[in-house]
């Protein structure tokens, strides 16, 4: 989120119009069928040395269950303190609370009415079966209940929160691939800046930032707001000199591919875009940003990137998409923006990339973007507005009777074929219960027939952090273990803005929201950014069909 810090008032009112310009009511889509010849670059897979995923852990070695349980998974008499994360169902010395098994809601399932744990199968042990193996034994920790799951891998029991004993997840199960989204928060104030620090290699945003990911060990993984810079320096700089380097005794990444191409961000428009009298301002380029390439993106991967079929969509220009919400003026009623700024207003802030990537010999698209915040406008609600179609991109891209008019950098046109599978991921700036974004921006996405969005990512350091700091979040109706970003207290809260979209015919099999409690591994390193990295785990039916 850009600056989010500064945040005052959220968001705007809720208008829709379907106004467009006489000039731009027919238009014409020359598609070709040239690949698109992004900026990209590769790391030789000798990088990549076998055997790098994170070994498993007996429980014994399990730090995320040390505070709570002993070796054979028995319940520890801790102190409150110790006991942090089951702070509901522990009394102030660290005992069980003598009440019924339906009064302990949060472990109702797993404890009885002395707290003994209960020796069931993983499928009785539903609130912890990531926790528990098939015999109760403690095994790791993840973010949030996945529910049952039909065989098409939609979820069928949705919004089922559990406890969250500890932020490291347990590696992935073998043929799991693990997929997430991080805003780094890693810009700086001029172009060049952030290049010339991550070649010292010593900077501590850029070493917390990664020790975020090297204890997630994602397989798949975009970063958002990482500086973009002309020579391509700053994906390599950090992959080799932070992500390669085992920090804190943790796992090195051992990627083997990043993708990278150019952003909005910084990039003159020539025109007086947010109407200040001025053309040359950070407010007046294409996406916000003092130079080309701030808040830029990158994605990192230990698959395959099928370079020749990555497409971007940087220079798409908003008012080619049917029905989108332009702003107005409130005063006037007329356009907010002329008929000469309209024919080259991009819709993209930043950009929107299918990056497909090989899985187990099948085709993966994973769908990256970093739509505006939508705020730092006034009453005509521009960000707003542009924040919901940007979302509305990916809901049309992934629907092949919506997606025609989509056309990419290279001239060809539409978006995913029927039966594509797909990812979608990014800090997409939007809250489906809290905030002010327009017109219900990201349900397009939570609501959509294709995407599995039943499984909600979650942690015990946002309900902590939204207890303690309270004010703006006292009011908010989301559940706050699935907010992803911490911001000002007193005006805006916390939200949930940062996601992972599977399509429907992949199945969750677990995630997390990577947000530790204060005195927990990795809580210094995940204050690094005010966003916190969210990963989901998904397999791949083996029934399902090359698209």
């Amino acid at each position: 989120m850009l600056r989010v810090r500064s945040l005052i008032p959220l968001f705007g009112p809720s208008r829709r119009i379907a106004w467009l310009p006489a000039a731009f009511l027919v238009l014409a889509c020359g598609c070709s069928q040239s690949a698109p010849e992004d900026r990209v670059a590769a790391f030789s897979s000798d990088h990549a040395p076998q055997g790098s995923m994170p070994k498993n852990r007996s429980a014994d070695s399990l730090r995320s269950l040390s505070p709570v349980f002993g070796g054979e998974g028995r319940v520890k008499n801790r102190s409150a303190d110790s006991l942090r994360t089951l702070s509901p169902v522990f009394g102030g010395e660290g005992r069980v609370k003598n009440r019924s098994a339906n009064s302990l809601l949060t472990l109702s399932p797993v404890f009885v009415g002395e707290g003994r744990v209960k020796n069931r199968s993983a499928d009785s042990l539903r609130t912890l079966s990531p926790v528990f193996g098939g015999e109760g034994r403690v095994r790791g920790s993840l973010g949030t209940q996945v529910g049952s799951q039909s065989t098409n891998g939609s979820v069928k029991d949705p919004d089922r929160s559990r406890l969250v004993i500890h932020s490291d997840p347990a590696p992935p199960a073998p043929g799991t691939l693990r997929i997430a989204t991080y805003n780094a928060a890693m810009y700086r104030s001029q172009s060049g800046e952030l290049a010339r620090e991550l070649a010292k290699g010593d900077s501590q945003q850029a070493r917390g930032v990664a020790e975020v990911v090297q204890r997630v060990q994602p397989d798949v993984l975009l970063v958002n707001e990482i500086d973009d810079d002309p020579q391509g320096q700053v994906a390599e700089l950090f992959w080799q000199n932070f992500l390669e380097q085992p920090l804190e005794g943790l796992s090195p990444c051992h990627f083997v591919e990043y993708f990278t191409a150019p952003v909005n961000t910084g990039v003159p428009s020539g025109h007086d875009l947010d109407q200040d009298g001025q053309t040359d301002g950070p407010g007046d380029g294409f996406g916000y940003g003092a130079y080309p390439g701030e808040y830029g993106m990158v994605v990192y991967s230990r698959l395959p990137i099928d370079r020749a079929r990555a497409r971007t969509f940087q220079k798409f220009v908003w008012y080619a998409m049917p029905d989108a919400v332009l702003p107005q003026d409130p005063g006037t009623g007329r356009a907010y923006y002329s008929d000469n700024i309209l024919s080259v207003m991009r819709l993209s802030s930043k950009s929107h990339w299918d990056v497909p990537l090989t899985w187990q010999g099948r085709s993966l698209h994973f769908l990256v973007s970093h739509p505006t915040p939508p705020v730092f406008d006034g009453e005509e609600d521009r960000n707003g507005r542009r924040n919901h179609d940007e979302i509305r991109f990916w809901a049309d891209y992934v629907d092949p009777q919506r997606s025609g008019y989509l056309e990419d950098d290279q001239g060809t046109c539409g978006g995913l074929p029927e039966g594509a599978r797909f990812v979608i991921a990014g800090d997409l700036n939007a809250d489906p219960q809290d905030g002010q974004t327009y017109g219900g921006a990201i349900e397009q996405l939570l609501n959509h027939p294709r995407i599995a969005s039943s499984f909600r990512p979650a942690s015990a350091g946002g309900l902590d952090a939204a207890r303690r700091q309270g004010q703006a979040n006292d009011a908010h109706k989301g559940p706050p273990e699935a907010d992803t970003g911490d911001f000002a207290d007193e005006a805006v809260g916390n939200l949930r803005l940062d996601y992972v979209l599977p399509s429907r015919d992949l199945q969750i099999v677990g995630g997390g929201v990577y947000w530790p409690l204060p005195d927990e591994p990795g809580a210094r390193a995940a204050s690094q950014s005010d966003h916190h990295l969210v990963w989901i785990d998904v397999t791949l039916p083996s029934s399902a069909s090359t698209p």
